[in-house]
Parts: C-alpha cells; structure tokens; sequence
C-alpha cells in the first residue's frame, strides 16, 4: 500500500498507537504532520523520521482548543497543500470507578475524547470538502460497546466518537469524504502500561482479554484506511482491532 505524496495528520503522534501509525506511513511514502501535546517527545519522533529520509513535521496542538486546532490545520495546508488523511488518536484515559469519578475528571475524558475529536474533525472535514475528499479516521475503543471496569468516562466518550463519526459519514458522504472508526481493545502502548503499571496487572488483563495487541499491528490497519485503495467500502464502519475478542455489533 503506497502512500507515496498523501498527506496525513496524526494526532497522539507522539507515542503509542500514533506514533507507529505516523512511522509507518511515512515510510511508505507520506507526508505525515504529527501534533500532540508533548512537544519535546513530537520533535524527537518527527527528527527521527526525517533522519531516515521521511518526510515529517510537528505542530505542538493541544486538542480541546479551537485556536490550537484551526493553527494545525492551517500549517498543514502550509506546508503540504493539502490533508489526505486524518488519523486521530489523541486521548486520555485514567483508570477510576464509576462512583470515583469526579467532575473534573469527567469533564477533562470528554474533552479531550470526545469535544477534541468534534473540533479536529470539523475543521480538517471543512478542508477535505473544499479539495474534493479524504480519509478520516477516529479512534474509539472496544469499551466504548462494552463498558469498561473503571473507565466510566473513558467508555462514554468513545461511544461518543463512534455516533459523532456515524453522523458525520452521514452527512459528508456526498463530499466524498468518508469517516471509519478503529476500536482497538487492550494494545501495548504507554497509555496501557501506565494503567496497568505492573507485570502483575498486565497479566491479569492478559488473562481477561488475551494478550494485548502491539501498536504496529494496529498501524497496518490504519494505513490500510487511510491509503484509500478500497477504504470507501468502509465508510461509517467500526473495525475492531482485538483478535477476536470482540466480534462488534
């Protein structure tokens, strides 16, 4: 699957799921523009990247700001002209019962999972349908069908994302602009490991679930979608990336 010229924003590129969605797809020939709110760790990636030959930016975006948002948007069309692709992983999940929850913490998990993916979307969606198409592709969760055990918020939000991308696929079809969702189950990334911050945990979570998927297995897929070869046939879809674990519905 070349991705040779297309342009694509990854959010959460900094580590995790998008950063090895980001790595892969630049070595196969894209233009990606990283953003994350972890600047030092965005820089080094993007660095790596272009010492390897890749073609690779990074935009310090804080994803709950319109302002912050609109400047990411605005410096991609900058820099590469277009966006072909918007792979959008950023998220924040902490590990709290229900009735532990607090307000702040609520209204933070919506934010960023939920209100960050409605401002990303909207505004690379009003780009895509001035140049004639694009690829959007949200990240949810498979506790966003399943509810989670200490992830109230965190399953809220990401059932959230998949009505907001189903709704949106609805109305953005005509535009060519075609929306799919990646619910991943549990996946070895930092994220993971600072939920489940021991061997102990892990195991038991690996006894639950089965052994947690590695962010490059996941990368496959979103380059799979995001390349667009056949994507379309997957608009407004949820792909469940868990091994069989959960089979969706």
């Amino acid at each position: 699957m070349a991705l040779d010229g297309k342009v694509m924003i990854v959010t959460g590129g900094a580590s995790g799921i998008g950063r090895a969605s980001a790595e892969l797809m630049a070595s196969r020939g894209a233009h990606v523009v990283i953003a994350d709110v972890d600047a030092d760790l965005g820089q080094t990636v993007a660095e790596g990247l272009r010492a390897r030959g890749a073609t690779a930016t990074f935009v310090a975006t804080d994803i709950t700001s319109r302002s912050a948002v609109r400047a990411l948007v605005s410096e991609s069309c900058t820099t590469a002209g277009r966006i072909d692709a918007l792979v959008h992983v950023a998220a924040m999940c902490e590990n709290t019962t229900f009735l532990e929850t607090d307000d702040d913490l609520w209204h933070r998990t919506l934010d960023v999972c939920l209100t960050g993916t409605f401002l990303i979307n909207q505004e690379v969606a009003r780009v895509m349908i001035e140049q004639g198409g694009g690829r959007i592709i949200n990240f949810a969760s498979t506790v966003a069908l399943t509810g989670g055990p200490a992830h109230a918020a965190y399953s809220a939000a990401k059932a959230g994302v998949i009505a907001l991308s189903k709704s949106m696929q609805r109305e953005l079809a005509s535009a060519n602009v075609v929306v799919m969702i990646v619910a991943p189950g549990a996946t070895d990334t930092p994220l993971f490991r600072k939920n489940h911050p021991n061997e102990e945990e892990r195991a038991a979570a690996a006894r639950r679930s089965g052994p947690p998927a590695q962010p490059e297995e996941v990368a496959e897929v979103v380059a799979f979608l995001a390349a667009g070869d056949a994507s379309h046939l997957l608009a407004g879809q949820t792909i469940h990336t868990n091994g069989g674990r959960f089979l969706g519905f």
